[in-house]
């Protein structure tokens, strides 16, 4: 009996250890393959919105790894994480921070994106994370709070139609619409009555167009040929303005030496201010004119009587 119990304890400690070194191997043998095809790649959030180490990480769904660190770095979260196999994930894939399970927990989802262009390594993925349960609560608040104020709006926006809404206010209003009423009704009936003199005017206008059209088309070159003689008319009449310009700054310098010559005229001691201004020489000249002119007219009737002597004294 007691040798019966022996080898039965004996059968339980081979059995045990048999199930723990094959429990112990598969766990082994499974690290090492995950350990030989993850590779690390880095996540950049706002917040870490309550994710941990060892939080899982999934791709459309699928458990691919976990996460390694989670740590603040320059104003916002970088969080690394262990994947396995990135040759579906492109260049522009994005991360998310959701929920795990509704009692709690978090999961970073990677969205794979669907550009031409593989992911590398050394890119980060840029993640969002959608606001949780307390920020909801946070934000309902928020809205809360607006929300009484709007329907105090609504309640005084109620009050204010009410009024406007009274018996005063609907007679004027009801007044107002038959007055549009027919003021539509004469536009209508102005249209209808005068329906075909718009059709002829507009049949008007668009040969009008027409007719514009032809003739500038036809003379065309005629118009081109009078804007080049514009053209030439003002060059020359540049040069005109440019010539009299130039005379006008002449005849500025030539009244400057006049201005000058008569400045000189009037303060010199020359002949010409002493016949201008001196009044005593101009009567000495008069008087010697008038004697040049009766001597002259004298020799003129009595001729000139010479006496004259040579050789010996007077």
């Amino acid at each position: 009996m007691r040798s019966q119990k022996s080898n039965e304890i004996k059968v339980g400690i081979v059995t045990f250890l048999g199930i723990a070194i094959f429990i112990i191997g598969i766990t082994l043998g499974r690290g090492y393959h995950e350990a030989i095809s993850s590779q690390t790649i880095k996540l950049r959030f706002v917040n870490s919105a309550g994710i941990e180490q060892s939080a899982p990480v999934v791709v459309n769904g699928v458990k691919r790894g976990t996460v390694l660190s989670v740590q603040s770095d320059n104003g916002s979260v970088l969080i690394k994480a262990s994947i396995n196999k990135i040759d579906d994930l492109k260049a522009d894939a994005t991360a998310r921070i959701t929920i795990l399970e509704l009692t709690g927990g978090k999961k970073i989802e990677i969205f794979p994106g669907n550009s031409d262009k593989p992911f590398n390594i050394n890119q980060e993925i840029i993640g969002i994370t959608p606001p949780d349960l307390p920020e909801l609560i946070a934000i309902f608040g928020n809205i809360s709070t607006e929300a009484i104020t709007l329907f105090r709006k609504i309640d005084t926006l109620t009050s204010n139609l009410n009024l406007v809404l009274s018996e005063n206010n609907l007679e004027s209003l009801s007044r107002i619409i038959n007055n549009s009423e027919q003021i539509i009704s004469n536009l209508s009936s102005l249209i209808r009555e005068n329906n075909h003199n718009i059709e002829l005017t507009l049949n008007n206008l668009k040969i009008l167009s027409s007719d514009l059209k032809t003739i500038v088309s036809e003379n065309k070159q005629k118009v081109n040929d009078l804007v080049n003689k514009f053209e030439e008319t003002g060059d020359n009449l540049n040069k005109i303005i440019d010539q009299t310009s130039e005379t006008i700054y002449k005849a500025d310098s030539l009244l400057i030496d006049l201005k000058d010559i008569t400045e000189t005229i009037r303060k010199g001691d020359g002949l010409a201010s002493k016949l201008i201004y001196d009044k005593q020489f101009t009567a000495q000249l008069d008087t010697t004119l008038k004697n040049i002119n009766d001597l002259i007219y004298q020799i003129k009737k009595y001729g000139v009587n010479t006496n004259v002597t040579f050789g010996r004294k007077p």
